[in-house]
């Protein structure tokens, strides 16, 4: 009889502990969610001045250049921008260069700002190879229309 009751309290302790770290998780996850709503005007493929969130390169200012749908191949960097989600990555005709990239999210804050989280860097090819779990909030970024075909993203200090 004690060693049934024994094996009952072990038993209950386990399963509470699995519960309060799951509970846990769980609220933890909750509270780290954050809202990503689409930026219309930056939906699409650009052309743009380096890599989202490259853990060697620091860019205050993105020039984006939209990419006509006509293009078969575009080398050099760019970045899809599709919903709230992005892929930035650099592409070159030839195999013998350094291939990095990104992937993240980047949302609309109000009409003239976005918030840029960077969610992975990677980076193969010619170089040390590198793959990278960021999850790494680049923060404000003022969005500046220059033309039809051009757009700055400004950070905000």
């Amino acid at each position: 009889m004690k060693k049934s009751v024994n094996r009952i309290q072990r038993v209950v302790a386990i399963l509470c502990c699995v519960l309060i770290v799951l509970g846990v998780q769980v609220c933890s996850d909750d509270d780290n969610l954050e809202k990503f709503e689409q930026v219309q005007i930056l939906q699409g493929k650009w052309l743009i001045n380096g890599i989202i969130g490259h853990p060697k390169e620091k860019f205050d200012i993105f020039i984006l250049t939209k990419v006509s749908g006509d293009e078969k191949y575009v080398w050099g960097t760019t970045i899809l921008i599709k919903d709230e989600n992005f892929v930035c990555s650099y592409s070159a005709p030839c195999g013998n260069d350094c291939f990095p990239s990104s992937e993240g999210q980047i949302g609309k804050i109000n009409e003239q700002q976005v918030k840029i989280l960077v969610k992975q860097f990677d980076q193969i090819g010619d170089c040390e190879e590198e793959h990278l779990k960021l999850n790494k909030n680049l923060g404000v970024y003022n969005v500046e229309k220059i033309s039809e075909k051009e757009i700055k993203l400004v950070k905000v200090e």
